[in-house]
């Protein structure tokens, strides 16, 4: 039966307003871009430097989903070429920011004219980077260490670009996989469930989602109570405007464990993922036995 199931899955539409909010996107990863050039150089610290580049790319996950969310871009191939294109952006506008703050002379900051110039003329931001600011170095580890320059420098350019790149893909996954109902042009919103589940084994997962499939609440109602040290999560989507409707059920095995080194983990394992159901099997869910209702604190 289950080959008959259809779980969700994009429709592949975007909403024409999407190019305006791309607009939007790529006005706000420039303007970003200047910000994270004057950061970078003037931290004093390398450490801070990480830091930085984490936050940045954290904004970036936010931004490229806000847009995707706006525009109503149900499409992950234009997410991710938009993510690019983002990327694509911001390496351009910050490197010609950060020659700009290098070669501000006698300007506090940035010179801005100089910018512009960069900006523009791409041959000349080519002839900065290759003759002054990589051979030479700008910055230091320490106070009295030698300037990082060279390959060394190119190879940890190399990473931070690739943090912001890969970031908001590795981020934002999970919210371009949240249902989109497209009756009313919602996006759905998820409510996590208080009743926690028993954590289950993988080789349970193949009859869970059969049962799930099949609206099998009696099988649910057969779980053993959980342990402590895990438990299957209910999620749902909804339509916001229209609570009545389908829900699209996602099962998540969630288990906390300690290494030898006594190093905590989570492991997360989603086992069923917008999988539509009726309102009326959710609710059977959250109403299981007393005895098996294990609720969040």
């Amino acid at each position: 039966m289950s080959s008959y199931v259809s779980y969700y899955r994009h429709s592949g539409k975007v909403h024409p307003s999407y190019i305006v909010f791309f607009i939007l996107g790529i006005i706000i990863t420039a303007v970003l871009s200047i910000f994270y050039s004057i950061a970078m150089y003037y931290s004093p610290s390398a450490y801070l430097n990480i830091i930085i580049t984490v936050v940045y790319s954290f904004l970036a996950s936010k931004l490229a989903w806000k847009i995707t969310k706006w525009g109503k871009a149900r499409n992950m191939i234009v997410w991710a070429i938009s993510i690019v294109a983002y990327f694509i952006v911001f390496t351009y506008v910050h490197f010609a920011a950060y020659a700009a703050v290098v070669f501000r002379d006698e300007v506090r900051v940035i010179d801005f004219s100089l910018f512009l110039d960069f900006l523009w003329e791409p041959s000349y931001l080519l002839m900065a980077f290759k003759d002054i600011i990589v051979p030479q170095g700008v910055w230091t580890f320490s106070s009295n260490g030698p300037t990082v320059s060279g390959f060394f420098l190119l190879a940890i350019w190399l990473v931070e670009h690739l943090v912001a790149l890969c970031s908001p893909f590795y981020f934002g996954h999970t919210d371009m996989e949240r249902p989109f109902f497209e009756e009313t042009g919602n996006w759905g919103k998820e409510t996590i469930c208080a009743l926690r589940l028993p954590h289950q084994p993988e080789e349970n997962f193949p009859q869970i989602k059969k049962a799930a499939e099949r609206n099998d609440i009696d099988y649910f109602n057969s779980l053993k109570v959980p342990r402590r040290s895990g438990y299957c999560q209910i999620s749902y989507y909804t339509d916001p405007a229209e609570e009545l409707g389908t829900r699209y059920l996602t099962l998540t095995n969630v288990k906390d464990t300690v290494d030898r080194r006594g190093k905590a983990s989570t492991n997360i394992h989603d086992i069923i993922r917008n999988l539509p159901v009726s309102p009326a099997f959710i609710a059977a869910l959250e109403s299981s036995p007393p005895e098996q209702d294990v609720r969040i604190s």
